[in-house]
């Protein structure tokens, strides 16, 4: 099974033709942080990569959070735990895409993670290919499982609606996005305009794309006001 996964490194260029991304590791298992943050590095020196081991570091610089363009998050952390950071973010309305990467056999606490917005789950035994590919799809806006739980899991997990789930994303900061781009502003301006890298706005102009269910920004845009969202 891993023989047959393959993983283009395809990272999203910013405008200035470099590649940018902002990762957070929240893991206490500071071995395994090193192994994944030399992985990363292996994939782009730009990669920017902030580490931490504790949730409440974190919760300290909320408003720093959606600065980064992905979190990849331990279940088990000591004092606060994996869950508390996902339910932190829920409750701060800090779109902020994640996806745990953990060493849990347990179907239930994989479920459990996903319900509270994780984007992925990546088992710790999966091999490097699978890891990168993982966090790939994951900053690359879909959803990703672990070979060893497909089949078992899946989206929408039962009793979820697939599309109030999506509008459940659209936050105070992607509505901020949505009226910029209803008054013309390209992504380097709102930018500027938020104070966030050009990366953290495509992140969420493709929150507002799958919420609305939409392939460009001028149907965003129409979507949007047929909503009342601006």
């Amino acid at each position: 099974m891993q023989a047959n996964l393959r993983v283009v490194i395809d990272f999203e260029p910013s405008e200035t033709g470099m590649l940018k991304h902002k990762i957070l590791i929240l893991d206490d298992h500071l071995l395994f942080a090193d192994g994944l943050e030399l992985m990363l590095s292996d994939i782009n020196a730009d990669i920017e990569v902030v580490r931490c081991t504790k949730v409440s570091t974190t919760s300290s610089s909320l408003a720093q959070l959606e600065q980064h363009d992905l979190a990849i998050v331990d279940l088990h952390l000591p004092e606060l735990d994996g869950f508390s950071f996902l339910r932190m973010l829920r409750k701060n309305n800090v779109h902020l895409k994640t996806v745990i990467v953990s060493g849990t056999d347990s179907q239930a606490e994989i479920e459990r993670a996903i319900g509270l917005g994780a984007s992925g789950f990546i088992s710790k035994d999966s091999s490097k290919q699978e890891m990168l590919l993982g966090i790939q799809s994951v900053l690359n806006g879909r959803r990703f499982i672990s070979q060893k739980w497909a089949g078992r899991i899946s989206w929408p997990l039962r009793g979820e609606d697939s599309t109030s789930s999506a509008m459940d994303k659209v936050g105070p900061r992607q509505l901020d996005v949505l009226k910029m781009m209803a008054d013309g502003l390209q992504n380097k301006q709102i930018a500027a305009v938020l104070g966030i890298s050009v990366s953290a706005v495509k992140s969420h102009i493709k929150i507002l794309f799958n919420a609305l269910n939409v392939k460009n920004r001028s149907a965003c845009v129409k979507e949007g006001i047929q909503k009342n969202l601006i």
